[in-house]
């Protein structure tokens, strides 16, 4: 990352997502790295916006909750949220930071973002929303609604989640991961090939 600050020609007029274990589905990245990447982004003036898209029962949540209060929130240019929880939570507590609203994994429909958008007011910088939608829903929404939205061109989309751990008990060597990584297929298809991912928070496809 730094050597690519360092050698690039091209417009850094762009904002870089981080997260660490604690709040995000899928990085590994620490809290100490955490802080050593906001520190280099602050240092070649690269804006920085925080991802907490973890969804949490009672017990961990309160867990987060601690740990996010302990993080230096005012060097974040906004928080990316996908927990109703944790909406609630930020615009209780920090109702100065921009909230960007993940809901690609729910409300599709005008009625359900509309409300989003009226909760959080002039607190919501964008809504990020299912790549599943149609073009045409697409300029609908974009025409309705007053936020800026976004929409993931490229990367993994998120099939099934399930907070229990389903790849421990197939891991022949009985170690104890804190992270693993598989490849599913299909029976009732001829898909295969899917990445199945499994860490803290419960396991991913």
């Amino acid at each position: 990352f730094n050597q690519f600050i360092q050698q690039s020609n091209v417009d850094l007029n762009f904002e870089v997502i981080l997260s660490c274990q604690e709040l995000s589905r899928y990085t590994k990245t620490t809290h100490a790295e955490l802080l050593v990447l906001l520190n280099l982004a602050q240092k070649n003036r690269i804006e920085v916006v925080l991802e907490w898209d973890v969804l949490y029962q009672e017990e961990k949540f309160a867990v987060a909750c601690d740990f996010l209060d302990r993080l230096p929130l005012h060097d974040f240019k906004a928080i990316r949220l996908q927990d109703p929880g944790a909406v609630h939570y930020i615009k209780s507590k920090y109702s100065w930071l921009p909230i960007q609203l993940i809901l690609e994994n729910g409300n599709h429909n005008l009625v359900g973002l509309l409300k989003w958008s009226e909760y959080l007011g002039s607190q919501c910088e964008r809504l990020v929303l299912s790549n599943e939608l149609s073009k045409e829903m697409l300029k609908q929404y974009a025409t309705t609604l007053k936020v800026p939205l976004e929409v993931l061109c490229f990367g993994r989309i998120l099939l099934f989640y399930a907070p229990r751990f389903l790849l421990s008990p197939l891991d022949k060597e009985r170690e104890i991961k804190s992270y693993l990584e598989a490849s599913g297929s299909s029976e009732e298809s001829p898909h295969s090939g899917f990445p199945i991912i499994e860490n803290r928070h419960g396991t991913f496809m």
